[in-house]
């Protein structure tokens, strides 16, 4: 639990009883920080039981310096734990967030973007906006979780789509965090879409909370580690 004269997860400098003390974290966050404990100690418990699962896994053996990969998560896990709850610095007060469940045998984890520090990575001028097939996109839409009036006014908007490389399996999914309407709303009209496609690196940085991108980290780098088949270069690991 947060002390009372801990400085607040929401980063505005107060102490946590002067802020957001049985108060929602944000505006559009709708769960005091007590509950927003109980999310951060579920995720990160189901990553480490990933962890314990997939340690002695036969195909991770053979992975180099693996026994000093996983007491890297280990410590991460553990600190991610025992530390306070802390908004990323970019997301602002009612900005547009981007949820999403991950399931699995083990136990599920929620990861939730903040849409803002995708805007900002734009706003470098680093990227470019590219052609992005809709049928493809359309495999990680649930319609119906989509509203009929946001679709009536999607297809005016001409605003490239935010699309992430998401480790959802053995292979990279491409999954629309931003413009999901935009793109149901030319699903039978057109074939491609301009998005902006960020790597795993820099959505892991939009994360909207530090311990998710703890558990992301891990769980990303077990799966990398596990399509490793032992011949040549082994995959490159996120930092944790």
């Amino acid at each position: 639990m947060i002390g009372r004269n801990e400085l607040c997860p929401c980063s505005s400098g107060k102490k946590y009883k002067h802020c957001h003390m049985n108060k929602p974290l944000k505006e559009d966050i709708a769960f005091s920080i007590e509950e927003l404990h109980f999310f951060q100690i579920n995720t990160l418990k189901v990553a480490k039981k990933q962890v314990q699962v997939f340690e002695k896994n036969i195909q991770i053996i053979q992975f180099p310096n693996n026994k000093i990969i996983f007491k890297n998560m280990y410590d991460a896990l553990e600190h991610a734990a025992s530390s306070s709850i802390m908004v990323n610095p970019i997301h602002r007060y009612g900005a547009q967030t981007y949820s999403r469940i991950h399931p699995s045998g083990i136990g599920s984890i929620q990861f939730t973007w903040s849409i803002p520090v995708f805007d900002q990575i734009v706003a470098s001028g680093e990227m470019k906006a590219v052609g992005y097939s809709i049928k493809d996109l359309m495999k990680h839409i649930n319609i119906e979780e989509l509203t009929e009036k946001v679709l009536a006014h999607a297809e005016s908007n001409d605003d490239p789509v935010y699309i992430i490389k998401y480790q959802g399996g053995q292979e990279l999914e491409q999954w629309a965090v931003d413009g999901n309407h935009r793109i149901a709303s030319r699903h039978h009209k057109a074939e491609l879409i301009n998005g902006y496609v960020f790597s795993e690196e820099q959505h892991i940085s939009a994360l909207l909370f530090d311990y998710m991108r703890v558990a992301y980290t891990v769980r990303t780098n077990i799966t990398r580690m596990l399509n490793y088949s032992g011949i040549g270069k082994p995959p490159e690991l996120l930092p944790m």
